[in-house]
């Protein structure tokens, strides 16, 4: 793992910069246990086991498992990965449920859709929230330092948190003004009432209306 996480010609901001490679699925194969195994010639090192393999779509199909050595030395080309459905069998062999998006994942996914549509103020909010709970993931705090940017740049009428302000105003001024109306014309239908009911009694008693 040493070899993943940290290494001397590499500074410490990119301690957990994640790193992609690429590939095919080169065979099928068995482990020694019977296990279906994945070949695949996208490079793996020590340190990889259990990292995520996606397929074109971005779906999991597999987790990094083992590779070849040659003595010491790696032999790239030639390496394996344990299909999703194998891990998720042995994971309900063992009781483990699965439990949905994590909320760090949810804070993530939704702060990145916010971000795409460039509602950065929001989107800030959801990265700071997910920083919170796992600090110093690079992306989080690339995206987080971006909006915030943004945002700044945004001037006042394009920034959402004075356009809720000033929904928020137009809101309240809104119910003042039907509130009021409301009042007035209940009051003119009193007085209209009033009348009518005044008109109807002098009609009976044979006075004329005033």
């Amino acid at each position: 793992p040493g070899v993943v996480v940290s290494h001397e010609l590499l500074s410490r901001a990119t301690q957990y910069e994640p790193s992609i490679t690429t590939g095919r699925i080169s065979g099928f194969k068995q482990d020694i246990g019977g296990q279906r195994v994945l070949q695949t010639d996208a490079a793996i090192i020590q340190g990889n086991s259990g990292g995520p393999v996606f397929d074109d779509r971005g779906q999991v199909i597999g987790a990094a498992t083992f590779t070849s050595l040659q003595g010491e030395q790696v032999v790239q080309g030639f390496n394996f990965l344990i299909p999703v459905e194998t891990i998720q069998e042995a994971a309900s062999k063992a009781g483990v449920t699965p439990k949905g998006d994590s909320m760090f994942t949810r804070l993530w996914n939704h702060g990145v859709d916010l971000y795409i549509r460039d509602l950065h103020y929001r989107a800030y909010r959801n990265m700071s929230a997910a920083n919170r709970i796992h600090p110093g993931f690079p992306d989080v705090e690339r995206v987080r330092e971006d909006c915030d940017i943004k945002h700044k740049e945004q001037g006042y009428l394009h920034r959402e948190e004075y356009q809720w302000a000033l929904i928020g105003v137009l809101l309240v001024g809104g119910i003042a003004g039907v509130w009021f109306s409301g009042r007035r014309l209940m009051s003119a239908t009193r007085r209209g009432i009033r009348g009518i009911v005044r008109d109807e009694l002098d009609a009976r008693e044979g006075r004329s209306p005033p």
